[in-house]
């Protein structure tokens, strides 16, 4: 709720957006989803307990092993497929999925970025990682993703993923909240910077850049939600994701169903809104699951996304890795406010399915130094 708290909600107030209301509602309902499942379990379960989280972090002696490893080959990954074509603002312009294999290929290690800061997490929770090596690694991940962005031209990806380091951290206690403050107030003061060399990066690659659409204006993200005002909701969209296209495209890698066709519901929304298929358009998370699902859908969001984090934080003691992975990869992508629903319930799938590897190695460590302590 941060973003429309602290962002959306003041843009509408201050520009007072004649479609404000419809900014508002999507905030309560989401809300109220939350609350009353966090309400309900406040009075059922105890809250999060740093002591129960630093135990169930410091089995993983090897964990730092894992993290250095894993993000390298995640920075390294995402900089080959952007430089081979991967997300690069040429292709969402063209709407064609890049030819080159290497990207197919490189795909299922999109996500291990988020898996990476979550090991990172949970070392720096078991005491596996000092506060020094939290931030390093952390900026080696957030170093990467700005690399990507100067060969992408797309900023989006570096502010949710800067999103998600400031949410994850401030939950589990790595981050103070000054730290996210003033992070947070330079990235405002350098945002016109960055919105120009982005641009830049556009036209260099040979995309027309709208010159009276200023820096200002891209963060009229109230406008961006509030146009989902003029539609009757549920809105039942021709080629909209169904559940089977969720977990086809979230459990079967590209490389084994290469005729499957690109998976873009921001696409196929800028369609249904009158525009082409060259162009993408969504209404923020919330506002997606407002378009596709009605006020009924939203208040199940948000009440489902609770109940998932009380089960990940609270259940039979702190969570763990695994667990913090889980928490995380959620909050990357279903949770993010920028992303698009529901592709990026996809992403989620495939970003866990990913994973394995690395988790199942970190358990054969954990298991192999409690055998050799035994």
């Amino acid at each position: 709720m941060a973003p429309y708290a602290f962002l959306i909600l003041p843009m509408a107030a201050y520009y007072r957006n004649p479609r404000s209301e419809v900014v508002f509602l999507i905030s309560l309902l989401a809300f109220l989803g939350a609350f009353s499942v966090e309400l309900l379990f406040s009075i059922l379960r105890s809250p999060l307990n740093g002591r129960c989280c630093a135990t169930s972090n410091s089995r993983y002696p090897q964990i730092m092993k894992v993290v250095k490893i894993v993000a390298i080959v995640s920075v390294t990954a995402d900089i080959i497929s952007a430089t081979f074509g991967g997300g690069t603002i040429a292709t969402q312009v063209t709407g064609r999925l890049p030819t080159s294999p290497v990207v197919s290929l490189l795909t299922p290690l999109a996500g291990w970025k988020y898996v990476c800061f979550a090991l990172l997490v949970s070392a720096w929770l078991g005491k596996r990682a000092s506060s020094r090596q939290f931030y390093l690694w952390t900026a080696l991940l957030l170093s990467g993703q700005i690399a990507v962005a100067s060969i992408t031209a797309i900023t989006q990806p570096v502010l949710n993923f800067i999103g998600l380091v400031a949410v994850v951290g401030l939950l589990f206690g790595a981050l103070q909240t000054r730290v996210v403050v003033v992070a947070a107030v330079a990235i405002a003061v350098a945002w016109p910077t960055i919105y120009a060399l982005r641009n830049e990066v556009r036209e260099n690659s040979g995309v027309s850049v709208d010159d009276d659409f200023s820096a200002v204006d891209r963060l009229r993200f109230d406008e961006q939600v509030s146009q989902v005002s003029v539609f009757a909701v549920p809105v039942e969209m021709p080629g909209s994701v169904g559940v089977d296209d969720i977990l086809r495209y979230g459990l079967v890698p590209r490389v084994l169903d290469s005729a499957r066709p690109a998976l873009s519901s921001g696409n196929l929304i800028n369609q249904y809104l009158g525009g082409t298929r060259t162009s993408s358009y969504n209404f923020l998370a919330l506002g997606n699951v407002y378009f596709f699902h009605g006020s009924t859908g939203l208040l199940i969001f948000g009440a489902a996304s609770s109940f998932l984090f009380v089960l990940l934080l609270r259940s039979r003691g702190g969570p763990g890795p695994y667990r913090i992975v889980v928490i995380t990869v959620v909050i990357a992508m279903p949770l993010g406010w920028t992303s698009t629903y529901p592709d990026s319930l996809v992403g989620a799938i495939q970003t866990l399915v990913a994973s394995a590897p690395v988790l199942l190695v970190l358990r054969r460590l954990g298991s192999s130094e409690s055998s050799a302590g035994k």
